[in-house]
C-alpha cells in the first residue's frame, strides 16, 4: 500500500510510463488514486484527497 500521497503519484507515474512503453497512449489511461482501502488507516483518506486534489492534474496530462 502507498505510504503517502507522493507515493500514490509515483506509482501512477510508473504505471503510466510502463503503459506508454507498450504502446498505450496516455489519453487512453485512467488512473484512480482512490482504489485503496481507505478504512485501513486513519491517514488514508487524507492521502487520497491530497493525491486527487489537483496533484494528479498538475503531474500528469489529463486528456
Amino acid at each position: 500500500m502507498p505510504a503517502s500521497s507522493d507515493d500514490i503519484l509515483g506509482r501512477a507515474r510508473g504505471l503510466i510510463e510502463k503503459l506508454n512503453k507498450i504502446g498505450i497512449p496516455t489519453a487512453s489511461i485512467c488512473v484512480d488514486p482512490i482504489v485503496q482501502p481507505i478504512s485501513t488507516h486513519s491517514n488514508k483518506g487524507v492521502m487520497v484527497l491530497n493525491a486527487g486534489s489537483g496533484q494528479l492534474k498538475s503531474n500528469f496530462r489529463m486528456g
